[in-house]
């Protein structure tokens, strides 16, 4: 039986199989990657027939979302551009023009636990209650000086990088606010380190001008 399990922001692939995503490590004798890979290797032990377990979640019990949000006509087709690429992408939209209103749909569709990245401590705040408002629950912070993981959890770029190797099988979901921050050195191991399947970027301002985009 192949064994998936999570490892300080990689994931370890135990059993008599290969992968063309990781690399084997000899001091613990199994395939070692990093664990955005998390999906690709599922569907590959899938089309390979495999049988597995896996023990790579750790996931906070969700509440189920409710919401009577609706959106404007060109938010619900970027939405919808962004669940037909596979709940996956970046939102160009404009400033003013609403996007953290589609990432707050976003995250009622799915109801998976989730987790908003943003650049300032009063991002931070401006999140909380726009999540609080709309589902009425508990919403997490990381950074500022509070350590609090909920479900939903809002966290700065920095604090999610730092907190990498304890929370990157803790969310299903990311959102990156401001995604054009997210090339930077120091962050850019967030987007690797953490196993979440869906991911949505959101930015009125997508070029940088270092070419890192």
């Amino acid at each position: 039986m192949i064994h998936l399990s999570y490892d300080k922001g990689s994931i370890l692939i135990r059993g008599d199989v290969g992968t063309p995503y990781g690399q084997w490590d000899p001091r613990i004798r199994a395939y070692r990657c990093m664990a955005f890979r998390y999906s690709d290797i599922k569907s590959f032990l899938e089309r390979s027939c495999r049988a597995y377990r896996d023990d790579v979640l750790n996931l906070p019990p969700m509440p189920i979302l409710r919401s009577r949000m609706k959106l404007r006509s060109y938010q619900r087709q970027a939405l919808r551009v962004w669940l037909d690429a596979g709940k996956r992408g970046v939102i160009v939209l404009p400033t003013g023009a609403g996007k953290t209103y589609i990432a707050l749909q976003a995250i009622q569709i799915l109801d998976e636990p989730a987790l908003i990245l943003v650049p300032t401590i009063d991002l931070i705040d401006q999140w909380r209650r726009h999540l609080t408002e709309q589902f009425d629950i508990e919403v997490g912070a990381l950074g500022g000086g509070e350590e609090l993981i909920r479900p939903l959890t809002v966290s700065t770029y920095d604090s999610a990088s730092l907190r990498a190797e304890q929370l990157g099988n803790r969310f299903m979901l990311l959102v990156f606010d401001e995604v054009h921050h997210l090339p930077a050195p120091t962050y850019s191991q967030i987007a690797e380190m953490y196993v979440a399947p869906y991911r949505m970027g959101l930015t009125a301002t997508y070029e940088r001008e270092d070419g890192a985009h």
